[in-house]
């Protein structure tokens, strides 16, 4: 049995990339955020590169990114406002 991993279409990144916008602005619509800021990364080994989450403590809402092997911690979030 193999279990070959996903090859991922180098050619088609900038596409993808705009594709995903699109569809996190139109999921985000009728939400006051700011604006959605995209950086695009090399097309070649951008996949699972970053780990993110939407962390409530203490009745606020914060995003939180990690850098890689470390955990959340007060200094890695960042508050949304509603």
């Amino acid at each position: 049995m193999s279990h070959a991993l996903p090859c991922p279409d180098h050619d088609a990144y900038a596409r993808q990339l705009t594709d995903k916008q699109q569809l996190l602005d139109t999921l985000f619509a009728g939400l006051d955020v700011p604006p959605l800021e995209v950086f695009a990364s090399a097309p070649q080994h951008y996949r699972m590169r970053a780990e993110f989450r939407i962390w409530h403590e203490d009745g606020q809402l914060c995003y939180a990114m990690f850098e890689g092997g470390q955990k959340a911690s007060r200094a890695t979030m960042q508050r949304i406002d509603r």
